[in-house]
């Protein structure tokens, strides 16, 4: 009940799933016209639905008893404070920006970090513009 987990289920539940590549989202910050707007993204985020109508086969078996519970445990215990992947990666299905507008609809922008040590220019040739903002650990869970 991790976050690769929650991720499939939720593309799985979603009317509208972003099912893009990390090279296409890329390509989509490179020309901010073709991206959903904050407001759509917002809208969404508001929207709940039933896991037991959209997937009624579905069970989850998990020892701890909830979702993110183990993944909230061994970041605890190893004082993980900042993930390593960037604030795209997330079980958000409906779009990439999901968690930098949640964020801001929660006036918690104060957790997401600028990556340090990065060379950005060698990462954009490579074909990798972004983003380059981690978001914390509270952050990502209360997600």
């Amino acid at each position: 009940a991790g976050p690769h987990s929650l991720s499939l289920l939720t593309r799985l539940a979603d009317d509208e799933p972003d099912l893009m590549t990390e090279a296409e989202r890329g390509k989509m910050m490179l020309r901010h016209k073709t991206m959903r707007p904050h407001s759509a993204v917002r809208r969404h985020l508001k929207k709940r639905f039933d896991p037991k109508e959209r997937l009624p086969r579905t069970v989850v078996v998990d020892s701890n008893g909830a979702w993110m519970s183990q993944w909230s445990k061994d970041f605890k215990a190893l004082g993980i404070d900042i993930l390593r992947s960037h604030v795209n990666l997330h079980p958000e299905p409906f779009d990439f920006q999901s968690l930098v507008v949640w964020a801001a609809r929660e006036r918690r922008e104060s957790e997401l970090l600028q990556m340090g040590h990065v060379d950005r220019e060698a990462c954009r040739r490579v074909g990798f513009y972004g983003p380059f903002e981690l978001p914390g650990t509270r952050l990502f869970l209360d997600f």
